[in-house]
């Protein structure tokens, strides 16, 4: 339709200029006389449909010329907004990195008198829902052993279940082959953590003894019996306790500190210090009473 109308427009330009290039040829031989006077009356109208069609081309290619601005424009807005939104994301991700690796720089600190820790990174997860197991970047080359525990600076991960030259299997406490012996920090209310079959984000603590009474929110830590874990390293908080008819029944749900899904960089205890806490006798060790990795100063 715009194609068809611009057409028009041209012919009918084109027309009125060769009239008015003939009239200006003949105008001067003309000037004054009657037959010029007759001309301009007789052209009036075709110079005034001239002036019309003239602007009407003008805005016209105008219009057209301010829609292709307006494009150019918007494009240019899109691309400023899309590598505004992409630097956004990328500056969120440097404050999100940088906080991460500031929490395993103080757990390490708080630490460093109590264990010898060696830093390593996830690089692979058991296929399982479970995630029941994970594979890190440290070896045999790098004195990782079996049965070495790993931690985040959240708590408790599991345990080195296999290792090769420069990798390792860990077992998460996750899994119901790893079992840790654990106590209530609040009540020293002692058992047994598991993996959950029916709920695997979530923990099982059993073995509790018949008077045991739990309550949500209480603090659940490894016990140190079993010659595995060492003694305080936090696990989680109780969700939810269920008596049972007898104490076979007896079970707590126990919701972890440590998000295995997001899971990307833990600690594996190479070496356990005994550190005597304020307070105690000399060659006494106390438990901790806050369910953190942490020496009392």
């Amino acid at each position: 339709m715009f194609s068809s109308h611009f057409k028009r427009t041209l012919v009918i330009l084109a027309a009125v200029a060769v009239l008015c290039l003939g009239v200006a040829h003949f105008a001067p031989n003309f000037a004054g006389s009657v037959a010029a006077r007759g001309v301009h009356e007789v052209l009036a109208p075709a110079q005034d449909k001239m002036m019309l069609a003239w602007r009407s081309g003008g805005s016209f290619l105008g219009y057209f010329a301010s829609v292709r601005r307006l494009q150019d424009e918007n494009n240019q807005l899109k691309q400023q907004l899309s590598n505004q939104i992409w630097e956004n994301d990328r500056l969120r991700e440097y404050v999100y990195e940088n906080q991460r690796l500031q929490k395993l720089l103080e757990f390490k600190q708080r630490n460093d008198l109590r264990f010898t820790l060696l830093g390593a990174r996830v690089i692979s997860r058991s296929p399982s829902n479970w995630y029941n197991t994970m594979v890190v970047d440290r070896g045999s080359g790098d004195g990782v052993k079996k049965d070495m525990v790993v931690v985040s600076d959240a708590g408790l991960v599991g345990r080195v279940d296999a290792v090769g030259p420069h990798t390792a299997e860990v077992l998460l406490i996750l899994d119901r082959e790893g079992a840790v012996g654990v106590m209530v920090s609040e009540s020293g209310t002692q058992g047994v953590i598991e993996g959950n079959k029916e709920d695997p984000g979530v923990l099982r603590m059993i073995d509790l003894p018949y008077d045991a009474n739990l309550t949500p929110g209480q603090t659940v830590v490894t016990s140190g019996l079993g010659g595995i874990f060492p003694q305080d390293v936090p696990i989680g908080q109780v969700l939810k306790f269920n008596k049972g008819g007898s104490d076979l029944d007896m079970y707590a749900l126990v919701q972890p500190y440590v998000d295995f899904n997001r899971l990307q960089d833990v600690f594996i205890i190479t070496e356990t210090r005994s550190v005597p806490q304020s307070g105690a006798s000399p060659g006494n060790s106390q438990p901790l009473t806050a369910p953190v990795l942490q020496v009392a100063q």
